[in-house]
């Protein structure tokens, strides 16, 4: 089961004491946190944050996983983006960091 969690609100609501807290429980059961500020002057750029944020995550997988878990993860990506996969690549060149020795075709 997968799920992903976002926290919004206003400037000094608590927000990052909330993800701080959360965080060693996520991380015990296996899951990742992975915290970025949105502001007013980020808000046309919004697109590109998120991307630098899945780019992040790719980073802690690639930390946090085996080899042979690595692989299983790279081997599902392959089956759901397969000839896609290239254009994922492009989007999160840190996808790259999962499996080094696989070359994704470009």
């Amino acid at each position: 089961k997968s799920e992903a969690l976002f926290i919004g609100g206003y400037s000094g609501s608590g927000k990052t004491a909330v993800v701080k807290s959360v965080q060693p429980r996520v991380t015990a059961v296996g899951g990742y946190v992975i915290s970025h500020k949105f502001d007013a002057i980020s808000r046309g750029r919004s697109m590109s944050e998120v991307i630098s944020i899945f780019n992040d995550l790719c980073l802690l997988i690639r930390d946090r996983n085996s080899a042979k878990e690595l692989f299983e993860i790279v081997s599902k990506l392959i089956e759901v983006f397969g000839g896609n996969l290239s254009v994922l690549a492009s989007l999160l060149p840190n996808i790259q960091a999962l499996m080094p020795q696989f070359k994704i075709p470009s």
